[in-house]
C-alpha cells in the first residue's frame, strides 16, 4: 500500500490517523521515509479488515544504485631525468 492510497481514501491525514488509531507523527515519518513500513502495512490491513492490502515491495526504501565506472583513475606520468 502506498501513502497516497491512504490519503485518497481518508481525505485528510488527521482522519486517517484517528480512524486507524495511529500516532500523531506517523504520517510525517512515513512521508519523510517515502514509504509505509511493511509491519505498519500489516497493521493497517488488519485494522481495515483487508480493505487495504500490505505489499512488501512497497514497504522498503528505494535504493539508488551507482553505475559502474564512476571511479576516476589518475594517470601517472613518468618523468625520467638523466644525470
Amino acid at each position: 500500500m502506498l501513502i497516497e492510497e491512504l490519503y485518497d481514501y481518508y481525505g485528510t491525514w488527521t482522519n486517517m490517523v484517528r480512524t486507524l488509531n495511529l500516532g500523531n507523527s506517523t504520517y510525517q515519518i512515513w512521508k519523510k521515509q517515502g514509504y509505509i513500513p511493511f509491519t505498519a502495512q500489516l497493521l493497517i490491513e488488519n485494522r481495515t479488515k483487508g480493505f487495504f492490502k500490505a505489499c512488501e515491495s512497497h514497504g522498503k526504501p528505494v535504493v539508488k544504485k551507482k553505475g559502474k565506472g564512476s571511479s576516476i583513475q589518475k594517470e601517472k606520468s613518468d618523468s625520467t631525468t638523466s644525470s
